[in-house]
């Protein structure tokens, strides 16, 4: 074989390219080959998530367990980092960790209802296609906080969560289309680095004094993709790309939603907003916007609130804003446009 004459370092580069686990059974050099560079890969993956994550993971203090979708027993390299499970679910790591763990994600569809985080804990895919698949629910939130994300596929109770290199998959759910998808609760923290998002609704909604920190994500075909309260702390999002965001379910008329909306349910503003290097692509709605709301019984349109948001570096592409009253013409991406639409349509 012409590989019998490559030494072992310009074999394993070779390797790198391929999957590790596929492999592994060619032979006992190959296999060898394949774990050194599967500690690589985790190595490099834990290094990455330690510069974008908010929480100190610490190898003396916190544990990494390992999610597989069906093998019961910890590989040669797993064991070797001291890695603990693995377990066939994300809700059973979740379950095992303590405050501050990691959770490693393998490649497959992982299908739950309702996932409630209440620690400070990462969760981080490690192959090319780990996809957490939302499923519908029996029942339906009222509408305030508390009942709202319960009806969410993840709520965040408590402690700052991190996610990287997940598909969250919600396009098929049939819940009702103002339930996000994920839920900050009050002064707690979320950040997603290299996440997909196929949502059907709203995405992430950011309740009062919570944090979000989005980089390098994808958001698809939500409604409101990132939905932020006047009342939040401080919301992030850089690099990242919104594509088909702000179609309503009866395509008529205008609409409320925002690729990223600022809400409108209190005359008090705190959150700090900050979006840099953001792609908006072939989108319904306004890329970023104040959503107005009417006052029923004097007929009038809530005004413009004094927001400062630092908006650079965003771009446009494609369509977007054509189902607005701007009707697809808009200045650029660095401004905070007031969606006052829906308000003026119910008044009207």
């Amino acid at each position: 074989s012409d590989f019998n004459v490559l030494c072992d370092d310009e074999l394993q580069h070779i390797l790198s390219f391929d999957c590790v686990y596929r492999t592994k059974s060619v032979c006992k050099k190959w296999h060898k080959l394949s774990n050194r560079n599967e500690r690589i890969k985790l190595l490099t993956l834990c290094d990455e998530a330690q510069k974008m994550s908010p929480l100190q993971f610490s190898d003396q203090c916190n544990q990494t367990w390992i999610v597989h979708p069906a093998r019961k027993i910890l590989n040669a390299t797993e064991r070797e980092l001291g890695y603990q499970g693995p377990v066939s679910c994300i809700l059973d790591a979740i379950d095992e960790c303590k405050s501050g763990d990691r959770i490693l994600v393998h490649d497959g569809l992982y299908i739950f209802y309702h996932l409630e985080i209440q620690e400070n804990v990462e969760i981080i895919g490690i192959g090319t296609n780990v996809i957490v698949e939302g499923q519908d629910e029996l029942y339906e939130g009222a509408g305030d906080e508390d009942e709202q994300d319960q009806d969410s596929l993840v709520s965040i109770r408590q402690g700052r969560v991190f996610f990287m290199n997940l598909t969250i998959d919600c396009s098929n759910s049939s819940k009702s289309l103002e339930i996000a998808r994920i839920c900050i609760g009050c002064g707690n923290s979320f950040s997603a680095h290299k996440c997909k998002f196929a949502l059907a609704s709203i995405g992430i909604e950011v309740f009062r004094e919570a944090h979000l920190k989005v980089t390098n994500c994808e958001f698809d075909d939500a409604t409101t993709a990132i939905l932020i309260s006047r009342l939040a702390a401080e919301v992030t999002v850089n690099g990242s790309t919104f594509r088909h965001c702000g179609l309503e379910p009866d395509d008529e008329g205008y609409g409320e939603h925002s690729c990223i909306a600022i809400d409108s349910w209190t005359q008090d503003v705190r959150v700090s907003l900050n979006c840099d290097r953001n792609t908006f692509k072939d989108n319904f709605c306004y890329p970023i916007a104040e959503t107005a709301c009417h006052y029923r019984y004097t007929g009038t349109v809530q005004p413009r609130l004094n927001l400062k948001p630092s908006l650079r570096n965003n771009l446009l592409q494609g369509y977007n804003a054509t189902k607005t009253r701007a009707k697809g013409v808009l200045k650029d991406a660095n401004t905070l446009y007031f969606n006052d639409d829906l308000a003026f349509q119910q008044l009207s």
